[in-house]
C-alpha cells in the first residue's frame, strides 16, 4: 500500500520501550524504514500477558512523494558555530482513552466531497510561546486500516471561539485573525501502524492570546476500502478541556478529539561566564523536599509509554519519581504529589485511582508492572494498586498478623508486588507465588532472622538489601 504526500509526510513507526524490568504485553512493532518502492507486510500482535515477547517479522513500507502545492521554506544550513536548539514538544491529550479511537479526519471523512475538521487546543497546554513546524497524530490499529484518499489542506489560528464553544455550524466563525496555511498535502494507503507527520511553514503561536485551532479541508476524497478506515489515538468523554472538534460530518463533536503532538524549535541558551564571587563561598542550603526535574524516555514507543505528558515533562510540571512498567509509565508529579500515568491502559493500569491521583490523596513512593501500578498514599504509608488482578497483584493484604500495616518502599514485578513494612522494615510481598516463589521473601530479609532498607522485583524474582549488613537476599 503506498501513502502519498505533497510536503513532508514523515511515517514514524512508534516502537521502542521505556523499560525498567522486563516486562510483558502487547508485542512491540519492529521499526519501520520507509523506502521507495517497496511492499508494505506490517505485522502485529495485541497486548498480551506473557513474561517475554517475541518480536514479529519487520515489516516494511513504502512511500512514494508526489509534489503538489508546498508551504514548507526550504531549509537552510545551519552554521557549525551556533548550537543546534533543542525541540520543544508538546502533546495534548495523554494519556489516550482506554482503546478508544477515532477516524476523521484522515480515515472517514466521506466520498468525493469536501469536507472540513476543526480541532481547538486549551492554551493552557502550552506553558509558552511556540514556533510550530510539526504536527503529529498516532494510529492505534496494528495492523489494518487505511487512509482517505485526498487532499488535506492544513492551516492554524488563534481561535476565536474557546474549547467546548465552536461554532459548528459555520466553521469561519472560529478562525482567528492570525490564520496562516501551514500545509497542503495527498494522502493514500495504509494508515497503521504508522505515525503521521505533518511538516509546514512555522506560525507562531502564543497561547496569551488564547486557544490554538487546527483546521483541514479535504478534498476530493475517496475510500477504497472504507470499511477498514484508519483510526488515531483519540480522547472523548475524558478529554477534560484539554480540546475539542467540530466538523462537517457526524454530530456531537464537542469534548472529543484526536492526540496531536506539537514540535517547534526551542531557544538555544549563549554560554554562561560565571563571575566571581567575592568573599568565602555560601553554603549550600539543604534540601527540604524531593529533588525533580522534566521526565525524558526512550526506547520502544508503540503505546506512547515514552512520551510523558505535558504535567511531567517540563513543560507544566516536574516530576519527584518514575516508574517503567510493561508498556505504561507513571511519575509522582513535584509540588502536587499526584500520580500521573501514560501508556498502554488495557487493564486501567494508566489510570490512577482517586487515592493517590490527588483528588483524595497524593503519593510518595510509585512501581509500575506488567500491566498493573501501584503507590505508597502520602500521609498514611496505605500501598494504593490499580491495573490487572488475575493473580492478586493489585490487592495488598489489609493487614498483617491482623494489625493493619504501612509501607516505607514499593517494588512491582511482572504478577507481583513488595514492600518494606514501616516500623518492622520486613519484606512483604503479594500476587501470584506460582512456580518461583517470588512472592514469598527468605527469612533474612522477611523479620524472621532479619530486614530490609531497599526492595526490588523483576519479572519473577525479588530482591532486598539486608539491614544492617548491606547485604543483597534474592
Amino acid at each position: 500500500m503506498r501513502i502519498f504526500l505533497s510536503a513532508v509526510l514523515a511515517l514514524v513507526p512508534a516502537i521502542t520501550v521505556l523499560s525498567a524490568i522486563a516486562q510483558a504485553g502487547p508485542t512491540p512493532t519492529p521499526t519501520v524504514t520507509p523506502v521507495e518502492p517497496a511492499t508494505a507486510t506490517p505485522t502485529a500482535t495485541s497486548p498480551t500477558p506473557t513474561p517475554t515477547t517475541t518480536p514479529t517479522a519487520a515489516p516494511t513500507a513504502s512511500s512514494i512523494v508526489t509534489p503538489t502545492a508546498t508551504l514548507i521554506p526550504t531549509p537552510t544550513a545551519t552554521p557549525s558555530a551556533t548550537p543546534t536548539p533543542t525541540p520543544i514538544i508538546v502533546v495534548v491529550g495523554l494519556p489516550p482513552d482506554p482503546s478508544s479511537g477515532n477516524c476523521a479526519p484522515f480515515g472517514c471523512v466521506g466520498s468525493g466531497e469536501s469536507t472540513r475538521y476543526q480541532q481547538v487546543y486549551a492554551h493552557d497546554q502550552f506553558a509558552a510561546s511556540l514556533d510550530i513546524t510539526e504536527i503529529r497524530f498516532f494510529s492505534n490499529e496494528s495492523p489494518g486500516g487505511y487512509l482517505n484518499t485526498g487532499l488535506y489542506e492544513v492551516s492554524l489560528s488563534t481561535s476565536v471561539n474557546p474549547v467546548n464553544a465552536l461554532d459548528l455550524t459555520d466553521f469561519d466563525n472560529n478562525i482567528g485573525p492570525d490564520q496562516q496555511a501551514f500545509v497542503s498535502v495527498s494522502l493514500q494507503g495504509e494508515a497503521t501502524p504508522v505515525e503521521i507527520s505533518f511538516t509546514g511553514a512555522p506560525f507562531h503561536y502564543d497561547p496569551a492570546e488564547g486557544d490554538l485551532l487546527l483546521d483541514i479541508v479535504v478534498t476530493g476524497a475517496s475510500h477504497a476500502e472504507f470499511d477498514d478506515p484508519g483510526f488515531f489515538d483519540a480522547r472523548s468523554g475524558t478529554s477534560q478541556g484539554v480540546f475539542s472538534r467540530a466538523g462537517s460530518f457526524g454530530s456531537g463533536f464537542s469534548n472529543y478529539g484526536l492526540v496531536t503532538t506539537f514540535v517547534g524549535p526551542g531557544a538555544v541558551q549563549p554560554p554562561v561566564t560565571p563571575s566571581p564571587t567575592p568573599g568565602p563561598p555560601t553554603p549550600t542550603p539543604t534540601p527540604t523536599a524531593p529533588a525533580n526535574g522534566p521526565v525524558v524516555g526512550w526506547g520502544s514507543d508503540t503505546y506512547r509509554q515514552t512520551i510523558p505528558p505535558n504535567a511531567v515533562n517540563g513543560i507544566l510540571g516536574n516530576a519527584t519519581e518514575v516508574a517503567a512498567g510493561g508498556f505504561h509509565s507513571c511519575a509522582i508529579q513535584a509540588g502536587t504529589g499526584n500520580v500521573i500515568c501514560w501508556g498502554w491502559n488495557g487493564f486501567g493500569e494508566a489510570i490512577p485511582p482517586d487515592a493517590v491521583n490527588g483528588v483524595a490523596g497524593t503519593a510518595t513512593d510509585i512501581a509500575a508492572g506488567s500491566d498493573h501500578s501501584c503507590a505508597i498514599q502520602a500521609g498514611t504509608g496505605t500501598v494504593v494498586c490499580w491495573g490487572r488482578n488475575d493473580n492478586g497483584q493489585s490487592s495488598p493484604p489489609p493487614r498483617l498478623n491482623g494489625v493493619a500495616w504501612t509501607a516505607t518502599d514499593i517494588a512491582a514485578g511482572y504478577w507481583h508486588n513488595c514492600a518494606i513494612q514501616e516500623g518492622l522494615d520486613r519484606v512483604v510481598c503479594w500476587g501470584d507465588d506460582g512456580t518461583f516463589g517470588f512472592s514469598s521473601p527468605p527469612d533474612a530479609v522477611n523479620g524472621i532472622s532479619g530486614s530490609a532498607t531497599h526492595i526490588a522485583a523483576g519479572g519473577e524474582h525479588s530482591c532486598a538489601i539486608q539491614t544492617g549488613t548491606g547485604a543483597v537476599f534474592c
